[in-house]
């Protein structure tokens, strides 16, 4: 999180400094932009990661129509980067038919041609790297603080210390308890739609309705059934109603804390702000004492 002015890091600088990953979800709707970050000791870039931080931003949003009387919306168009080896997970698209069962009647994914896109998400990236540029940063807060001055957009920070932003483990055993895998070579397409738990998949959106091909993710026909199943799996609780999830807690377990290479505790212990990190071990503050000798 340091600034190094023109000149390049030393080739040690990502191993010594404490790392902060974001993402991103640009609401085209709104004209908003959420910016979520977080510390590489609260979680990784995993499907749990990725699980959470896509659920949590939909819940929040069901809670806050479900707070103004503002019925969700039917469809949710979503636009993603997409890479060359074409690698999109099983239990990504399987959380995203979840999604079509709990809060969205159908949900529509569009990939875009491989390469970068310099679609919104990634313009944002940008607009954040100018707020940040030619500045020192010790602490997340401080770079939250920093990128909510741009105009469009809202950044927070999910703080593991925090009872109320809490990431968890075990999206997969769910989501495959509940979901067939898709067909092989399903990475070849570039659309989907989600609906109730079936996809259509298409190799273009321009690809006719007879070419399309369509796959029952699900295995009852009772979507109710299912819905009940995956919030009582989620929220450890029977006999409710979607509208219910507002107020209850996720029951999944909690994402434990990731530790630190003791060299990179032993660079930490070497920066001035401390007040945002842990309590270095004594045992290193005495290899740092004896460093700085």
């Amino acid at each position: 999180m340091l600034h190094y002015g023109h000149s390049c890091p030393s080739a040690d600088y990502f191993n010594f400094h404490l790392m902060v990953s974001n993402f991103v979800v640009a609401d085209l709707t709104n004209n908003s932009n959420d910016v979520f970050f977080y510390d590489e000791r609260t979680q990784g870039k995993d499907v749990d990661a990725l699980c959470n931080l896509r659920f949590t931003y939909h819940l929040e949003k069901f809670k806050t129509l479900l707070s103004h009387k503002i019925a969700m919306l039917k469809t949710l168009l979503i636009i993603l980067d997409n890479c060359v080896s074409q690698n999109k997970s099983q239990l990504v698209m399987q959380f995203f038919a979840l999604l079509s069962i709990l809060f969205y009647l159908k949900v529509v994914l569009v990939y875009l041609i491989p390469g970068h896109s310099h679609n919104t998400a990634n313009r944002v990236i940008t607009w954040c790297h100018n707020a940040m540029k030619g500045k020192n940063f010790y602490s997340p807060m401080v770079i939250v603080e920093a990128v909510n001055k741009i105009k469009g957009v809202n950044a927070s920070f999910i703080d593991d210390h925090d009872v109320w932003c809490l990431c968890y483990v075990g999206w997969g055993p769910i989501l495959k308890k509940h979901f067939k895998l898709l067909l092989v070579r399903y990475t070849f397409n570039y659309f989907f739609e989600f609906d109730e738990g079936h996809v259509n998949m298409r190799s273009l959106c321009s690809t006719s309705n007879s070419e399309a091909i369509n796959v029952p993710l699900i295995n009852a026909t009772n979507i109710s059934l299912i819905r009940q199943s995956f919030l009582s799996n989620l929220f450890n609780a029977t006999n409710i109603i979607i509208k219910q999830v507002a107020f209850l807690p996720i029951h999944l377990l909690i994402t434990p804390m990731l530790s630190l290479t003791k060299k990179k505790l032993i660079s930490l212990g070497l920066l001035e702000h401390l007040s945002y990190y842990l309590k270095i071990p004594g045992v290193l503050r005495v290899q740092i004492d004896d460093e700085q000798k």
